[in-house]
């Protein structure tokens, strides 16, 4: 799978503020700890450690609307995702421009068909990459989130610098949630999509599947709306050669044709 498709741009948006959400973080956990530091060996000297709580309060909140907008920016470029995938599908004309080398089955004729076929080449990827992201999802909760609350529960008495706090490891944390939901219930759509092909492999009537067909299709796109998870280009990166081995090799063994 290339990744040349009219909707890389529509992702750069989020994945850029997603950058920047980052940032946020990491300084919004140096400022705490510093604040930590500061308290802790009596450096009240300097006016701006007093203030750094406050900024701190700021830097969540600026946080939380960063992944707001993620969610937001992230589900218009699905939109266009999804309008492409049916061009691609059926050589119709929804989106503006199709995609070039993004799947890898121009051979197959347009229909129904080659929807399940680049639906199962969607999941096949989205899996092993959400999968792949999951470990260091989790670490990163579990890091910043002691952090916070740590730091939150024994470095102030003020009760809305508390709150402010402790609401970012809860935001983090179910994040973390949301993503293994999601590489759950990716896992089980490639599951379906491969005994879906291990039954055409049997040479059963395809049209007789359509609704099975679609029923995975529908799967798959409310568990991308409801997760509205940015797939890391630096794993996608990583893993799309072997990916797309795997894929050609599944595609010899569940005999994927025209």
């Amino acid at each position: 799978m290339i990744q040349e498709n009219p909707f890389t741009d529509n992702f750069k948006t989020a994945k850029n503020v997603n950058k920047w959400s980052n940032y946020t973080l990491y300084l919004s956990a140096l400022l705490i700890t510093i604040s930590f530091l500061a308290k802790t060996f009596h450096i009240q000297s300097c006016i701006l450690v007093n203030y750094i709580p406050n900024i701190n309060c700021i830097l969540i909140a600026l946080y939380a609307m960063q992944k707001i907008a993620i969610e937001y920016f992230g589900f218009e470029a699905c939109i266009h995702k999804r309008r492409d995938f049916i061009d691609n599908s059926f050589h119709s004309t929804l989106s503006e421009a199709r995609t070039l080398e993004y799947f890898s089955n121009s051979n197959i004729n347009p229909g129904i068909y080659k929807m399940a076929i680049n639906g199962f080449e969607n999941s096949l990827f989205t899996y092993n990459i959400s999968k792949e992201m999951l470990f260091l999802v989790w670490i990163k909760t579990l890091f910043f989130g002691i952090l916070f609350l740590s730091f939150g529960l024994f470095g102030y008495e003020n009760v809305l610098i508390l709150i402010f706090q402790i609401s970012l490891p809860l935001i983090l944390l179910q994040n973390a949630i949301k993503h293994s939901l999601f590489v759950s219930r990716s896992k089980t759509i490639f599951n379906d999509y491969r005994k879906l092909f291990y039954d055409f492999k049997m040479d059963i009537d395809k049209t007789k599947k359509y609704p099975e067909i679609l029923t995975i299709l529908l799967d798959y796109e409310t568990a991308i709306s409801a997760a509205n998870i940015l797939l890391s280009d630096k794993v996608y990166n990583k893993l799309n050669r072997n990916l797309s081995d795997l894929w050609e090799k599944m595609k010899i063994e569940y005999n994927i044709s025209s």
